[in-house]
């Protein structure tokens, strides 16, 4: 594995970027290597020159930001209700119903029987949703308004504590609207991000389209037919934001991603996934064949020609169009429109510059603990820096879950046996993302068992960074995560319509290193080693992507700015790197600002309770909401923490 390089005491250490689950991976630029999976880990040479020296912060941002968050609701906390109110009970009933009604394939992804949740399954529209448009960010503005009003009318102490959560969610993302919805923002953003755009999200949700009757056939059948419709919506979206000065988008990727989908045509694995849902219904032959003849002919009429528009689209931009090729910072109201994204992808109510300061303390905490372990464990680190992975000794995917799930009972709350399949992932989205695994979030009230995805081109099994993959996807990562979720909570709205993803993907970073403590026969310290590396180095993008974004970093800047982090790379890998943070604002920030804010939370309750601490109790107050923003987690930890002191 190539690793990025940085000289720390003197002492040459490799600073991996290790493919790692449903992360996205910081990128190099290399035509000799074999696979995207492999491009996409970014490379350098030895560096020349000594890391930045770590700096002393006596107050954390974060625990400013925390502090100032939950010190206003500390007060009404204590005020509630023993019994639940009946008007906000209905209130939140139908914001849920509301909202799976106008999404057909979030209700389909979630709810298996949405009947029983008050859902009028003919209210709602085969569809991929709202198509964009002046008219239709006016009717969202004027629903938020009105839904703004209606949820002002209640009095937060005359609600239950179940009920207190559900309110607390809520107003976060009503504030959170508000301040997003400004008409000067709708022509911000993409749809065609390089990481995550429609044109990757669409063959990805058909690979994996789960088909349960006859019904949901036909329906997928109408989506299919939908879909050259909806991609020209996006595509007009697109072509008003080039018109404004405002498009910004990794043309070249778009363009290739899409050539690989029409060039296997008719032939896509994509297809045959589809055909392979409708055999999984049970029909008899000829009834299965006749449904696959008219999905067959929906791909050919409608997705393909999709992305053949996609693709013109993009080709006409390069050749005529006008693409902003610094980050937001460029922008009229870039700055301000990057601070809403930090706030969404973090949830967290750090300003960017508290942020900044906030990813520095940790960088300089991670450097200061990388140089203690070089001294400590010098073997592991010569293996490190020499690329002598040792192997972990697994040889296939479940013997790794099986093992994590014998040991982790020591750390994490009990959820009870969890059924789930290893699936590989669907050859053409294999080949092109990169990505080597991920976990398909499972329905609320379904049977289905679980499915964790893994690309077929991963390195060898028993590799440290497929460990790492596997802990973050499966246990005690999302997988787990969602078993607590749908084992504890019982508000189909926080279950079904909210998502904190500096949450959901903080934990799951955070479980992966929880997970290395599992790991036996490694030389010891590796573990540690290449995980203070691998954070290391995804600070170091973070503090990139506010650099490009809002500080308005060239090319050259962002070289500069590796150079004196401690990292040595030509110019061209660095512009690969810089292009992948500056087609996808905000990549990194929900995984390791995350993952960052967790660890501080367990690094100061066991610095509290000292022996006292009880990693399952942490960690059950931890999940017990779910995903829900920081503050809120911060505030049952820190119940946690005076309960254990009693």
């Amino acid at each position: 594995m190539k690793r990025i390089q940085a000289i720390l005491l003197a002492v040459i250490i490799g600073l991996s970027g290790v493919l790692s689950g449903c992360i996205p991976m910081p990128q190099e630029s290399s035509a000799a290597e074999a696979s995207k999976a492999e491009a996409s880990q970014t490379e350098s040479s030895k560096a020349d020159s000594t890391a930045p020296e770590t700096s002393q912060t006596e107050t954390s941002a974060a625990e400013s930001a925390a502090e100032e968050s939950t010190a206003e609701e500390s007060s009404a906390a204590e005020a509630y209700s023993e019994t639940d109110n009946e008007e906000f009970a209905a209130f939140v009933q139908e914001q849920f119903v509301n909202a799976m009604e106008s999404d057909y394939i979030g209700q389909h992804i979630l709810l298996a029987h949405p009947e029983n949740y008050g859902i009028d399954t003919s209210n709602t529209e085969i569809s991929y949703g709202s198509y964009p448009s002046d008219e239709a960010f006016d009717e969202m503005r004027e629903a938020n308004d009105e839904l703004e009003e209606e949820f002002a009318k209640f009095d937060r102490s005359t609600l239950s504590k179940s009920q207190q959560l559900e309110y607390d969610v809520m107003k976060y993302q009503i504030e959170f609207d508000n301040s997003s919805d400004d008409k000067k923002f709708d022509y911000y953003g993409s749809y065609f991000e390089s990481a995550s755009g429609i044109h990757y999200q669409l063959a990805t949700l058909f690979a994996d389209w789960k088909l349960h009757s006859e019904a949901e056939i036909e329906e997928v059948i109408a989506l299919l037919n939908s879909t050259q419709e909806y991609v020209q919506s996006l595509l007009d979206y697109t072509r008003k934001q080039e018109e404004l000065g405002l498009l910004m988008i990794d043309l070249d990727d778009v363009i290739s991603y899409c050539e690989g989908i029409l060039e296997k045509g008719m032939d896509s694995t994509v297809l045959t996934s589809l055909y392979d849902a409708i055999d999984s219904v049970g029909l008899d032959e000829a009834t299965s064949e006749d449904y696959k003849f008219w999905v067959s002919v929906a791909f050919e009429d409608s997705f393909l020609p999709a992305y053949q528009d996609i693709l013109d689209a993009m080709e006409e931009f390069k050749a005529n169009g006008k693409n902003v090729e610094l980050g937001l910072a460029a922008l009229p109201d870039g700055k301000e429109y990057y601070q809403i994204l930090i706030k969404n992808e973090t949830g967290t109510d750090m300003t960017v510059e508290e942020l900044k300061a906030f990813i520095e303390e940790q960088s300089d905490k991670t450097l200061q603990s990388i140089r203690r372990m070089a001294f400590t464990y010098p073997e592991a680190l010569d293996a490190y820096y020499n690329g002598k992975d040792p192997s972990t000794g697994f040889t296939s995917y479940r013997e790794i879950l099986e093992d994590i799930a014998s040991k982790m009972g020591k750390d994490f709350p009990d959820v009870g046996e969890i059924d789930y399949n290893i699936v590989d992932i669907n050859e053409e989205i294999a080949s092109d993302s990169g990505v080597a695994a991920y976990f398909n979030i499972p329905q609320i009230d379904g049977t289905d068992t679980r499915e964790m995805r893994v690309n077929p081109q991963n390195e060898g099994v028993d590799t440290l960074s497929l460990y790492n993959t596997v802990s973050h996807e499966g246990f005690p990562g999302h997988m787990y995560q969602y078993a607590y979720a749908y084992k504890n909570l019982d508000s189909p709205y926080l279950l079904a319509c909210t998502n904190f993803s500096g949450y959901t993907e903080g934990y799951a970073v955070y479980a992966s290193y929880v997970a290395f403590d599992y790991l036996e026969g490694l030389t010891e310290g590796y573990a540690d080693i290449y995980g203070a590396f691998e954070q290391y180095t995804y600070y170091a993008m973070l503090l990139g992507d506010i650099g490009i974004h809002y500080e308005g970093w060239t090319v050259e800047d962002f070289a500069d700015f590796l150079n004196d982090y401690g990292f040595s790379m030509d110019m061209e890998d660095v512009e690969t790197q810089y292009k992948q943070l500056w087609a996808n604002p905000c990549i990194f920030m929900p995984y390791y600002v995350g993952f960052a804010m967790i660890q501080n939370m367990r690094d100061e309750a066991e610095q509290e309770l000292g022996d006292s601490f009880d990693p399952v109790a942490f960690h059950d107050a931890l999940l017990k909401d779910s995903a829900v923003p920081f503050s809120i987690v911060q505030k049952n930890i820190d119940e946690y923490v005076a309960s254990a002191k009693k």
